[in-house]
């Protein structure tokens, strides 16, 4: 299922007025095309038809995929969010019986929400995941000014860790063999919805 609306949006750079579509619902197991857009951030990219400069658009979406049972709501404005956190467990619970087994995540950063998307099409657990980014900042084999990474799956398909620094971004091979050694050591978790998945969550868990 797709939920989309076309508004008239002003280019920030030259005021050019043109048609921006709004992916308000994206159903990834039915639409991987619209799935791609999202991990590669153009869902929310305005391209100016004038004077070709692009603009990242912030807006809320929320991302279904029904296969690998999960929702995430992406929430760019923090006061909406904060709100919306404590109105959402009663949120999930109106969703039904149908999405009892489901994972729902909550995320305001665009690169959040484009990493959650590719972990969870991936087929990767998204707490094991960032147990995983702590165990690599942690090993002091990364660039001395790394600011932060996520993981990504590039247009090929191919899984990496994204490396943003001030010089530039960089491209990390994903380790397989890591993630399953971390997965070893994480316990059974069961059910218990966990709706805000980061590096703040992982350090405050026992069994890293």
């Amino acid at each position: 299922m797709i939920v989309r609306d076309t508004v008239q949006m002003p280019c920030p750079h030259c005021q050019h007025v043109q048609d921006f579509e709004v992916l308000l619902l994206v159903t990834g197991d039915m639409e991987p095309p619209l799935r791609d857009r999202i991990i590669s951030g153009d869902w929310a990219t305005f391209c100016c038809q004038k004077c070709q400069k692009k603009e990242l658009i912030l807006y809320p979406t929320l991302y279904e995929d029904r296969v690998r049972k999960v929702r995430i709501h992406y929430q760019p404005d923090e006061a909406e969010a904060a709100q919306f956190l404590k109105q959402l467990p009663e949120t999930v619970a109106s969703y039904g019986p149908n999405y009892a087994d489901y994972q729902v995540r909550l995320v305001t950063n665009p690169l959040d929400f484009m990493e959650k998307v590719a972990i969870f099409t991936a087929g990767y657990d998204d707490r094991i995941m960032e147990a995983v980014k702590q165990a690599l900042k942690q090993a002091d084999s990364l660039p001395n000014d790394l600011v932060d990474l996520y993981f990504g799956l590039n247009p090929e398909g191919d899984k990496l860790f994204y490396l943003y620094t001030p010089s530039g971004l960089l491209g990390l091979d994903f380790d397989e063999a890591l993630y399953q050694q971390v997965a070893e050591r994480a316990p059974e978790f069961g059910q218990d919805q966990v709706f805000v998945v980061d590096q703040d969550w992982v350090n405050q868990q026992q069994w890293i």
